[in-house]
């Protein structure tokens, strides 16, 4: 082997050393973007089953608020209820009142 060949071959051999390392930079900093990706993974699968967990929850809510609404709603008409009866009770002696005075008028005459 001669001295050219010789030198050929250190030079090819520090290529490779350096070719090698080159690759061996880009495995670390992909197995670190790799680790990186998989901590975002988990993250998001924490907050996808966080977020889960809060739909059940406003679900229960908004089923309870619609609970609330309709016995307010029922409180808040039998008021409503009462006072339409009363109502109609104290028109209907009025009108009650009016025909019995005017059967009056008519029966007897002059009050």
């Amino acid at each position: 082997m001669n001295e050219e060949q010789y030198a050929q071959i250190k030079a090819d051999l520090a290529s490779n050393d350096t070719e090698h390392k080159s690759f061996k930079r880009r495995l670390d900093e992909h197995d670190e973007a790799l680790k990186k990706q998989g901590e975002i993974l988990l993250i998001m699968e924490r907050q996808s089953n966080a977020i889960e967990k809060m739909s059940g929850a406003v679900g229960r809510v908004e089923k309870k608020v619609d609970s609330i609404d309709n016995r307010v709603a029922v409180l808040e008409k039998e008021p409503a209820d009462k006072w339409k009866k009363v109502s109609f009770e104290i028109i209907k002696y009025i009108v009650i009142a009016a025909v019995g005075f005017a059967a009056s008028f008519f029966f007897h005459g002059t009050p």
